[in-house]
């Protein structure tokens, strides 16, 4: 379930496109059958097999740097959502042996981040932007993905770097667990918003030394009463997230700052595995690093 690979770099046994392309982004899909690669020109799709056989190739996808990608679950229909620094937004689907665009949408700045949330909330993504501009966009028509409509998610805070996850939810979970709740990393903190009838800002805290969040991960909850989010960029830090269950206002606060073999290196990606029970970071430094949890503290692996 882990897609950490150090920009720029390859990835052994799989055929990567021409020398001196840089990879800015790659993921698994739902069921880790197939994996999808961005550069700053194309979009790669191979196979998750011994010889990684590349299944599709879209050229041109975008009109300059791809940045992220990300998969809706397979439930929903395997999707591919792209952003660039083109500002726009691209909703791919499998047609026959191509990928067509089902959506697409230009917006007010380059796109930094864009994530699908669970498939129990429907068909809807995240995007931001470099201008803090985070958007939800949600197809009301499952069957000819045709419709989409969209919701600003409004807060406070410096722009680019931008990253985005979702708070996952479970197919039966309850109506307090299914609130839909975003997880914002930005240049100067990182802010949780909800959504009532408008996506409403809840929760946030600054960052220390304007240390820039590069990528942001919310962590599956199993066996704990708070959340957990993941952070990464000058450092790796993991943040407790109690959600009230009345009026009364949520509390977000570092939990632990993870110790890196190199304090200096930038981390451009984190992930969780399925269980949330293993953290993996990937440094410029090349080196990906995994922490396990061991009691109530996550260890870096030797």
């Amino acid at each position: 379930h882990m897609q950490l690979f150090p920009r720029g770099a390859g990835i052994h046994g799989i055929p990567l496109p021409e020398a001196g392309e840089c990879i800015n982004d790659v993921v698994f899909d739902s069921y880790g059958t197939r994996l999808a690669v961005c550069t700053n020109s194309c979009i790669l799709i191979y196979g998750a097999q011994e010889d990684w056989p590349q299944l599709a190739r879209i050229d041109g996808a975008h009109y300059d740097a791809i940045w992220r990608l990300s998969w809706s679950h397979s439930q929903r229909g395997d999707l591919l959502v792209s952003c660039s620094e083109d500002r726009q937004v691209i909703v791919w689907t499998e047609q026959g042996f191509a990928w067509k665009k089902c959506f697409q949408k230009t917006l007010g700045a380059p796109v930094l981040d864009v994530r699908f949330a669970s498939p129990a909330l429907g068909i809807k993504f995240a995007a931001i932007t470099a201008e803090s501009q985070v958007s939800v966009f949600e197809c009301t028509t499952h069957t000819t993905l045709q419709c989409w409509e969209s919701q600003d998610v409004m807060i406070q805070g410096k722009g680019k770097p931008g990253a985005v996850d979702w708070k996952p939810v479970m197919p039966l979970a309850s109506k307090q667990d299914r609130l839909e709740v975003l997880a914002i990393g930005l240049h100067d903190r990182l802010v949780i918003a909800a959504k009532g009838a408008r996506w409403v800002e809840q929760a946030y805290q600054e960052l220390k030394n304007d240390s820039a969040i590069q990528d942001v991960a919310w962590c599956p909850k199993t066996c704990r009463s708070y959340e957990m989010v993941a952070t990464c960029g000058l450092g790796v830090q993991l943040w407790r997230l109690d959600q009230s269950k009345d009026r009364s206002p949520w509390r977000l606060e570092l939990l632990q700052d993870l110790p890196l073999p190199d304090n200096k290196a930038l981390v451009w990606r984190c992930s969780w595995n399925a269980m949330g029970s293993t953290l993996a970071a990937c440094p410029e430094n090349s080196e990906v690093c995994l922490w396990t949890s061991v009691g109530k503290e996550f260890k870096l692996n030797s």
